[in-house]
């Protein structure tokens, strides 16, 4: 049985994804999160342009070992994941110990696993007209601005 609230999909009284979801990887220098990152993320939140699903940070301490870490930028997005049904993790420690594998000593990574919001009205009227995404693909910045430069 399936509703409507407040924008999303309900079955049973727990809510299902409606846009597309995203897994963002970002590496850093260091191993501590910048207050930027929290702000940001925090301000797409809160204005409803995503849905925080997991969040998870991988640290490489100087020797190569993985390490724990109890970063407060982590731990105020974790408490900005929205739990809508799903058991358990989303970004398993599988996940961390293989993005892991590709740090430098000395460095972090920030996995990010979102719900587009933003998105969701063209997500509806895809499934309404029976499309399928047949492929999605970041271009990178740096590509667009050479192609403009080459003109």
């Amino acid at each position: 049985m399936t509703s409507r609230s407040g924008g999303r999909s309900e079955t049973w009284g727990v809510a299902l994804l409606n846009g597309p979801v995203e897994y963002l990887i970002v590496g850093f220098r260091g191993m501590q999160l910048a207050s930027e990152i929290t702000k940001e993320l925090s301000d797409l939140v809160g204005a409803g342009t995503i849905r925080l699903l997991d969040v998870k940070c991988a640290v490489k301490a100087e020797d190569g070992s993985l390490v724990e870490v109890g970063d407060e930028h982590v731990e105020a997005l974790s408490a900005q994941v929205s739990r809508i049904g799903f058991e358990g993790d989303l970004i398993s420690p599988e996940d961390v110990g293989l993005t892991s594998l590709h740090l430098e000593p000395g460095t972090s990574a920030l996995l990010l696993l979102w719900e587009d919001l933003w998105a969701m009205p063209l997500a509806e009227a895809l499934r309404k007209a029976n499309g399928i995404v047949i492929g999605v693909e970041r271009v990178p910045r740096e590509v667009i601005e050479f192609g403009s430069d080459a003109s």
